[in-house]
């Protein structure tokens, strides 16, 4: 193989997979340039700047990505330094960004820092292949390709839940809105025009708003998801003080804890199993009680 002339022989399979993970890099910041953003050393460039920064790293990366195609000597220090600026420019981001409001960003902060440090980890252990024509870190490539993409896998699928859980507190004001002031039969269509999570929830506030009203514990019985609907029995049991409505659970359990936990009677909590004590009964009635509240299901002043 004549390094020095680039006319390499078969590329290792993680050099592809990092040709192709550069390509799309380069692609975004071309975006950025098109946008003019980008972010330098943790700090934002607009305009003339941005367009400017953004352009330079773009066609650095496609130098890079042309010398690692070629299998170039000076790929190996070109990688490094790349790889290594952007990992601190991620760091930087990181430390500044590092607030409950930023978490989509602090993810995808982080899945950056572990791939660049991955990046940097494979091409110091494939430097030989760049330096004298000789892979021996063969047994590498596989290893770096499944974690990489394990990295990409988990920030997509987290990013993914944070923005679930930001769509639904959104949905949640939204739904408490659109109960607000109806009756019972107009909030009952209004919730069946959710769906999944959102029609629970849109059940249940519409069963806690009218908790005074013999049929709204019915409502409950409507909720799909059996957690949700155990928590609006026992939310309009425990606010009207009613151990009756802890029939309409169907598991007889569910009923025995619903009541146990609206009388707090130490006698109820002994005919739920031969094998649980009265102290564990009250244990985990306690913790169903923090379970439902961390869920936001109930709040503090619920029961």
């Amino acid at each position: 193989m004549d390094i020095q002339s680039g006319h390499p022989g078969k590329r290792p399979g993680g050099i592809i997979f990092l040709v192709i993970l550069l390509a799309f890099t380069a692609l975004a910041y071309l975006i950025s340039a098109g946008i003019q953003s980008s972010f330098f050393l943790g700090l934002q460039s607009t305009g003339g700047t941005s367009i400017l920064i953004n352009i330079i790293i773009f066609l650095l990366v496609g130098a890079l990505i042309w010398s690692l195609v070629s299998l170039k000597p000076w790929a190996f220090w070109l990688g490094m330094g790349l790889v290594s600026f952007n990992e601190i420019n991620l760091v930087i981001m990181l430390i500044l960004n590092w607030t409950r409001d930023y978490s989509i960003i602090a993810s995808s902060l982080i899945g950056g820092i572990l791939l660049n440090g991955l990046i940097l980890w494979y091409l110091f252990r494939k430097q030989d292949l760049f330096k004298t024509g000789n892979d021996s870190a063969k047994n590498i490539d596989k290893p770096f390709i499944i974690t990489a993409l394990l990295i990409i896998a988990l920030v997509i699928l987290f990013s993914m839940g944070i923005i679930s859980s930001y769509s639904l507190v959104g949905s949640k004001e939204d739904i408490i809105k659109g109960v607000t002031g109806k009756s019972l039969d107009k909030g009952l269509s209004f919730c069946d025009q959710k769906v999944g999570e959102e029609r629970d929830y849109c059940l249940m506030t519409l069963s806690l708003t009218h908790k005074n009203e013999s049929s709204s514990p019915q409502i409950c019985t409507k909720i799909s998801d059996q957690l949700v609907r155990f928590s609006c029995i026992l939310a309009i049991s425990t606010e009207t003080r009613n151990p009756e409505y802890c029939n309409l659970l169907e598991v007889n359990e569910s009923r025995m804890t619903c009541k146990a936990f609206v009388d707090l009677n130490e006698s109820e909590c002994q005919f739920l199993s031969q094998e649980i004590s009265v102290d564990m009964c009250k244990k985990e009635i306690l913790e169903l009680k923090s379970q439902l509240l961390s869920k936001n299901y109930l709040n503090s002043n619920t029961i």
